[in-house]
């Protein structure tokens, strides 16, 4: 089925596309799940996440995780 996307071939991302939820081994996009149950108000799911990340996430998203910690509480 074409949608009419071959019009915007600069805008298209092409085969070297970039999966942002690879980025920071898949912990970038576990901090958006954090900040999605938080807006949501789940926060046990939210505060299970952000240890899992504490625990095993890599230094590069451990500011961030603590941050939204804090809003947890």
């Amino acid at each position: 089925m074409d949608v009419g996307l071959g019009d915007f071939e600069e805008l298209l991302a092409g085969e070297n596309a970039t999966d942002v939820d690879l980025e920071e081994d898949g912990y970038a996009a576990k901090l958006d799940l954090v900040r999605a149950y938080i807006e949501i108000g789940d926060f046990d799911s939210a505060e299970n996440a952000v240890e899992e990340i504490l625990s095993n996430g890599p230094e590069s998203v451990q500011s961030e995780a603590q941050a939204l910690k804090q809003q947890i509480k």
